[in-house]
Parts: structure tokens; sequence; C-alpha cells
């Protein structure tokens, strides 16, 4: 695989995902009470969400300045180049799309259920033949990291996570 693909690919998506980063920033409402600093809630997001925009704008030129630098010395087929892009990493492919999954149905379905069902999802897909051992054990971590981040969320900390239809 060459590495220009990787790279326009890589920042393509990424700079997708800094955009509605960035976006869903923007509703964050700093605290403006007694004791409020000039460097709020919302600095910090955004100034991560802007680094993220723009070193993945730097890596998309990069994987462009090499394509145009490869297209001038061969032929490149592009169909192949994609094929066999996606085959080489559908792993990546599927992480990014259980996640995506996993953050539309977070408010629906709950930060337990949907981060235990995330957590066995993941395990199943970095591994490489996933049998019955491995997604009934993953199954079991992802219960019990579900149930312990949301313990230390809302006993320890005092912060709420999502519910979901079921209330818990």
């Amino acid at each position: 695989m060459k590495s220009y693909t990787k790279n326009i690919f890589a920042g393509s998506v990424l700079i997708v995902f800094s955009l509605v980063y960035l976006y869903h920033s923007l509703a964050i409402q700093p605290f403006t009470g007694p004791g409020a600093t000039p460097l709020n809630s919302a600095h910090m997001p955004r100034f991560w969400g802007a680094c993220m925009l723009l070193l993945s704008a730097l890596l998309l030129i990069r994987g462009i300045r090499e394509l145009v630098k490869t297209e001038k010395k061969e032929k490149l087929d592009l169909k192949k180049a994609l094929i066999g892009f996606f085959g080489n990493n559908y792993p990546v492919i599927l992480t990014f799309t259980a996640l995506i999954v996993y953050l539309a149905l977070l408010n629906t379905a709950g930060f337990l259920i949907m981060s235990a069902i995330y957590v066995c999802g993941q395990a199943c897909i970095l591994s490489k033949k996933p049998t019955g051992r491995i997604v009934f054990f993953s199954a079991i971590a992802g219960i019990i990291s579900a149930v312990l981040v949301n313990y230390i969320f809302v006993v320890h900390l005092n912060i709420l996570l999502p519910r979901g239809i079921l209330g818990f």
C-alpha cells in the first residue's frame, strides 16, 4: 500500500471528524458565574479541535503532493489502489463505523449498554478470528469496564452519564 493513499484517506476522514468535533464544541456553554476565568470550559475542546483540523489538512496536503509526484512517474490505477486500501485496512474502517454507531445510539440506549457492546465489538474487530471464547471474554470485559467506568463517574465524580431507555 502506497503511503499517499493512506495519508489522503486518513487526512480526509480526520478533517470530517475534526469539523464535526468543532461544530459540537460550539454548543459548550462556558461558566459565567462568580469565580469565572477568561479561559473557560470551551477553550480547550476548541483548541484541540483546531489543532486536529490543522494537522489533518497537512496530512491531506502531504498525501496529495505525494500522489501528484507519483502520478508524474507512473500511471496510477485508482480503483486498484482503493480496493487494496479497503482490503488492508478493514479493521480501521470497522472501528470508525463502530464508533459512529456507538455515539449515535449512546443517548438512546444508554452508557452502560452501548459501552459494553462497543468494547465487546471492538475486541472482536481487533482479533484476527473471533472465536466463541474470545467473544465471551470480550463481552465480560465490556460489561465489567462499562460498570466500573459508570460507577467511577456517577458515584465518585458526580458526573451523570446517559441513562438510556432502560433507566440505568
